[in-house]
């Protein structure tokens, strides 16, 4: 029997890794009960949307509640509408968006001319202990890891594309930014910018930057983004402004009401301990930093760009004096 290409050989690697990340992130999604004081709160939000109609002002127990954006209860609202009201239907947003996540590294990765590296990430990433816990809760924290992850691509697109390629991929970046932003909060925009202004800069590239493209992007931001902060904003005008930007951003960033302090390095160990079982890949890893030239070889600015991308969420939120897990 002739052998099959390795290229054919790799996809059905991945499509078997697709089928097993499914696996563990849906079987059973819906047996376990609610766990600790945000997924019921979530879920219970989006209940009260459904049952309301009203998807501008998000309620928990009748009462306004602006802790977080709409993005996840409206999905959620979704799952509700499909399969009833239960934990399963609650969690499914996070589940998709991690299956989504593994499938975006995977794709971006075979077009950069890396098929075997792009097998390599997908199965660590859908095997790390975090990613497969954040994918089973009712959190928004992987739809805007997912956000994240699209508008990251679509920039590094953006940086090697011509013509008007440049302006769509800058547009759709900024688009899945204002994506992120509907999942979480500003956030889904500052670290994006953050890690991509850092990429720019080491790689010689900020120089290229063109305004326009930026402008016709940040209209894709507004305009995604927009669906629901405009509305809300219109409609509940200051009180949403104080509650959700000044005491669920600001204050939550620079002082313990929240109740969540811990040490400064608290993120690092997280980190660590949620790359399990792959941490110690990251020993050699590490040493290989000093030897790459981003400005020459394509495969080292990859490189580069994944270092930031772990570097930028861990030192802002280490800054932060509420922390918890799901913050990187």
């Amino acid at each position: 029997m002739e052998r099959q290409p390795a290229a054919k050989q790799r996809l059905y690697a991945f499509i078997a890794i697709l089928a097993a990340s499914a696996f563990t992130f849906f079987f059973g999604l819906g047996r376990l009960g609610f766990l600790g004081p945000d997924e019921p709160r979530y879920a219970e939000v989006a209940r009260e949307m459904l049952a309301s109609g009203d998807y501008i002002s998000t309620r928990l127990c009748g009462c306004l509640w602006f802790e977080k954006p709409a993005l996840l209860y409206w999905m959620s609202a979704a799952g509700y509408h499909l399969f009833g009201v239960n934990e399963f239907a609650a969690r499914l947003p996070s589940a998709m968006a991690a299956i989504v996540t593994v499938a975006l590294l995977y794709f971006a990765l075979r077009y950069f001319g890396l098929p075997r590296v792009a097998l390599a990430a997908s199965l660590v990433l859908s095997t790390s202990g975090i990613f497969i816990a954040y994918a089973r809760v009712a959190v928004p924290d992987m739809i805007l890891t997912t956000a994240m992850t699209a508008a990251l691509l679509a920039a590094l697109l953006w940086t090697r594309a011509t013509g008007r390629a440049r302006v769509v991929y800058l547009t759709l970046s900024f688009g899945f930014m204002g994506l992120g932003t509907l999942a979480k909060g500003l956030v889904g925009i500052v670290l994006v910018i953050a890690i991509l202004v850092i990429y720019l800069f080491l790689t010689g590239q900020l120089r290229s930057v063109r305004w326009r493209e930026c402008l016709i992007g940040f209209a894709a931001f507004l305009l995604v983004a927009g669906t629901w902060y405009v509305p809300v904003t219109m409609r509940h005008g200051w009180s949403f402004i104080d509650e959700f930007f000044i005491r669920h951003h600001l204050q939550r960033y620079t002082s313990n009401e929240f109740g969540h302090p811990q040490p400064f390095y608290f993120f690092f160990l997280v980190a660590l301990a949620g790359a399990a079982p792959w941490v110690f890949f990251l020993i050699p890893a590490v040493g290989r930093l000093r030897s790459l030239r981003p400005r020459i070889e394509a495969r080292d600015s990859l490189l580069l760009l994944a270092w930031i991308w772990i570097a930028v969420p861990l030192v802002f939120f280490s800054f932060s004096v509420s922390k918890l897990p799901g913050y990187i």
